[in-house]
């Protein structure tokens, strides 16, 4: 990795050894060479103090970085380069220039660096694009019951958490308590049956999600240490591998995830069936947590879903929302489809301006026009997203009202009563 400077390598090397920033102490090295000239200098490095104050002590690696990473250093070379010419820089920051200037500039010069002594700096991605810094999901929601779907929802759960290095929180989902408003003993004995019913259901929950847990290779996270004396509890630092932890919260129901959604970046739950996941759950979470679902089909999912997302464009803003709440997940996939009826869409986006928008943010994107009025059919979306090899679905949240789509239906209905596919939805 190269550090374009047109100053001559040569004095630029004796001008970094003459300052005293580098020595043989250390087995990486730095080649700096003058564009088109096919000179090179490698100089050794050691570790900086500076720098490890630049960089989050969570990403420095164990072997020593480079000392001439130091800014007055850099600063100095820029100086030498700006003497002899040249136009590029590999510092920041000219002296008297504000901190947060300063670093900025040093992580874009240092990110190539970095890059050859086997780290990543923040704001980068495994490939070395900038990264996205207007969210991940790191902290996922999961509501546990005892039905056999709720096992789907945690293995995507552990997926998500293992794709951005989230933490899983996870309670059992129960219905709210009875209220015995007798003094009939047949009643405390009821209530006292429902007691034990819901303990015995919150057990089996935390088991299932221990085993599901382990089974994906996701750590329990340790339990927080108590504060002495009262003291306020340490923010914990970033994670560096996927966790999760258990919330004993005795009756949490419906309103309790709705809630307490509010404090996650995605929460995840079954489709809706008869049998299993309740609609209510599903409603709680999409309109009172503000936040974004993941739907887990009632079958397996293989790992890694979301390499080729389906985008159902109707030019709603709960779409546009969730498009925003669904870009990571977007940036990350290897290819991604916009289904657009841009003739039935009138003052609305079109499809193409879409397709654009998130071109523009470096996904892979392709516009996919579908007949007239198929875009308001969840049917013709399923179908659509099939024959396209899609392994995710991202669509807006009843974009016409819950009343309307219960009396005529509607693609969201349709959507949440049939689809196999992954569901990321917002409202």
């Amino acid at each position: 990795m190269a550090i374009r400077n047109s100053a001559r390598p040569s004095r630029l090397a004796g001008k970094l050894e003459a300052s005293g920033s580098c020595s043989s102490a250390c087995s990486s090295s730095i080649a700096m060479s003058s564009p088109g000239s096919g000179a090179a200098a490698s100089l050794p490095c050691r570790p900086s103090p500076r720098l490890r104050r630049l960089v989050p002590s969570s990403l420095i690696p164990a072997e020593p970085l480079p000392r001439c990473l130091s800014g007055p250093t850099l600063a100095a070379a820029n100086r030498q380069g700006k003497r002899e010419g040249g136009a590029g820089t590999i510092a920041a920051g000219a002296p008297g220039s504000g901190r947060q200037s300063q670093r900025g500039c040093q992580r874009r010069a240092f990110r190539p660096i970095l890059g050859r002594c086997g780290m990543d700096l923040p704001g980068t991605d495994a490939a070395g694009r900038p990264e996205d810094k207007r969210g991940r999901m790191k902290a996922i929601l999961v509501p546990a019951e005892s039905h056999a779907d709720t096992e789907h929802a945690l293995r995507m759960a552990a997926d998500v958490a293992r794709r951005f290095t989230g933490r899983i929180e996870i309670f059992a989902l129960q219905m709210p308590p009875l209220v015995n408003l007798t003094w009939d003993p047949a009643g405390v004995a009821i209530m006292n049956a429902a007691d034990f019913d819901h303990r015995r259901a919150r057990d089996e929950a935390r088991r299932l999600a221990a085993r599901i847990m382990q089974e994906e290779d996701v750590a329990l996270e340790p339990a927080p240490e108590e504060p002495a004396g009262g003291a306020p509890a340490a923010i914990e630092a970033a994670a560096t591998a996927p966790s999760w932890a258990w919330n004993d919260k005795a009756m949490a129901c419906d309103a309790f995830l709705g809630s307490y959604g509010r404090a996650f970046d995605l929460t995840v739950v079954c489709r809706p069936r008869g049998d299993a996941a309740s609609i209510t759950t599903l409603e709680s979470a999409l309109f009172e947590s503000g936040g974004p679902i993941l739907i887990a089909p009632p079958r397996s999912v293989e790992k890694g879903f979301g390499e080729t997302i389906a985008v159902a464009w109707n030019g709603s803003s709960e779409t546009a929302r969730t498009i925003a709440f669904a870009r990571p997940f977007l940036r990350a996939a290897k290819r991604v489809v916009v289904l657009a009826d841009d003739g039935s869409l009138g003052d609305q986006p079109s499809g193409a301006l879409i397709q654009r928008r998130l071109a523009a943010s470096g996904v892979a994107v392709e516009l996919k026009l579908m007949s007239s009025g198929g875009i308001r059919s969840g049917e013709a979306i399923l179908r659509e997203a099939a024959a396209l090899g899609c392994d995710m679905l991202l669509k807006g949240a009843y974009t016409q009202s819950r009343l309307r789509q219960m009396i005529f239906g509607g693609a969201t209905s349709d959507i949440l009563s049939k689809s196999d596919l992954p569901v990321f939805m917002a409202h």
